[in-house]
């Protein structure tokens, strides 16, 4: 996973030590636990996608060990948790 080169950070992940899947009100949920480098150095990670559907966009959310964070929601293409 790359992850938001075109905000002038990188983020490039390693490892996945842990993942949990879940479906709920909201749709399918998928948490993902791990390591990588962000600009250089080493950081744990974790990611959460929400698919909701045809209702709103799907939700990602990246949090790093190091105090980065990242929220949003998918402009374009699609996130398929199955």
């Amino acid at each position: 996973m790359n992850f938001d080169d075109d905000h002038g950070s990188h983020f490039q992940s390693s490892s996945v030590t842990a993942s949990t899947f879940t479906i709920d009100d909201n749709g399918p949920m998928i948490t993902l636990v791990g390591t990588g480098v962000h600009d250089g150095l080493p950081a744990g990670f974790t990611m959460i996608a929400v698919n909701y559907g045809d209702v709103v966009p799907p939700l990602f959310q990246l949090v790093l060990t190091d105090g980065y964070t990242f929220t949003g929601t998918l402009v374009s293409g699609t996130i398929d948790i199955e």
